[in-house]
């Protein structure tokens, strides 16, 4: 059963700064960074489960996006997966954990 998702507002924000950071690098690649990270949500939506747990965050799971150095981070809640992080796997680890507690 696919479930609802909802983006916390930090998380469009780095999704719209990731696409544009790769748009300035290759033209399209943007588009494709944004298309990647909608077919991963896509099969956390079908699937939560399947999803790597992420060790010290109980709760959380996280998924990789195909093609790129991104992880998606979501918790579920009350049936809605809540996406709280789309994060550069290098940059700044693990800084999106205080959106837990909001």
């Amino acid at each position: 059963m696919t479930r609802p998702v909802e983006f916390r507002p930090e998380a469009l924000e780095e999704l719209d700064e990731g696409a544009r950071w790769y748009e300035e690098r290759h033209a399209g690649l943007g588009e494709r960074f944004v298309a990647e990270v909608r077919a991963t949500v896509a099969r956390i939506a079908d699937a939560p489960e399947a999803c790597t747990p992420v060790v010290g965050a109980p709760g959380v799971r996280g998924a990789r996006v195909k093609d790129f150095q991104h992880r998606i981070y979501f918790v579920e809640r009350s049936g809605v997966l809540r996406v709280l992080a789309v994060s550069h796997d290098a940059r700044r680890p693990r800084y999106w954990r205080k959106r837990l507690r909001s």
